[in-house]
């Protein structure tokens, strides 16, 4: 069964992965970030969250290739937060320490700037929390901290959180209701309907604004050239 959203959202759209007929990643990199830029329609510093229901549906995947693409289109700062826990060789390839996280940096008092990384031309990332219960504190912590939110919005044009999936944790939820556009990210004709609607109405109840769905590994089975032309 199709998934569809109702009709006050967005249906954003992004085929990634694509078996057989392949649609350039550009294309619809480019379609995402076009899409996405006329439904946000906001000028000024944005926060953007990728979530998925379950593990292994692309959320990390997709929240990379689109910072780096926005990266080509502005020239304003950009930060990428990895809450999804990024496989540790991304922080080894980018000379990165995986240790070092947003939330026990901020919660020692230390500069958020000690806890990012280049990543390209005027984009940085950062490692949002430790797993275990360690940094929950910190994680609560911040997670109800205004400054530290209102200090992003100052610091950097675009803000883009890899969020971990619902099933993996709860600090998807709160992270997206601290952002200005939620965007789901669903494995095409592997994820269930009613999976993705209870990933829908929990963001919903807690106040997320979702801008709309990602269909990723999208399978055609007609050409792509019609596609394009549809």
């Amino acid at each position: 069964m199709a998934f569809t959203l109702d009709t006050q959202t967005r249906n954003i759209v992004y085929f990634i992965k694509i078996m057989k007929q392949t649609l350039h990643p550009d294309d619809g990199i480019r379609n995402l970030l076009q899409r996405l830029d006329m439904a946000l329609n906001k000028p000024e510093a944005r926060i953007i969250t990728f979530i998925s229901a379950r593990a292994g549906e692309g959320t990390s995947t997709i929240a990379r290739d689109y910072v780096r693409a926005l990266a080509d289109e502005v020239d304003h700062e950009i930060l990428l937060i990895d809450a999804g826990r990024l496989d540790d060789s991304f922080y080894s390839e980018n000379n990165a320490t995986p240790e070092t996280t947003l939330t026990e940096t901020v919660a020692a008092g230390q500069p958020l700037t000690d806890a990012l990384y280049p990543l390209a031309e005027h984009v940085k990332f950062g490692r949002w929390s430790r797993e275990g219960g360690r940094s929950r504190n910190a994680v609560s912590k911040l997670l109800n901290d205004d400054a530290f939110w209102e200090n992003l919005h100052n610091s950097f044009g675009t803000v883009v959180i890899d969020a971990p999936s619902l099933q993996a944790s709860s600090d998807g939820i709160a992270l997206a209701v601290h952002a200005d556009a939620t965007v789901l990210v669903v494995e095409a004709e592997t994820t269930r309907q009613p999976v993705i609607e209870h990933l829908r109405d929990t963001l919903s109840s807690a106040g997320a604004q979702i801008l709309g769905v990602v269909m990723n590994k999208r399978h055609f089975y007609i050409p792509a050239k019609v596609y394009q032309n549809m």
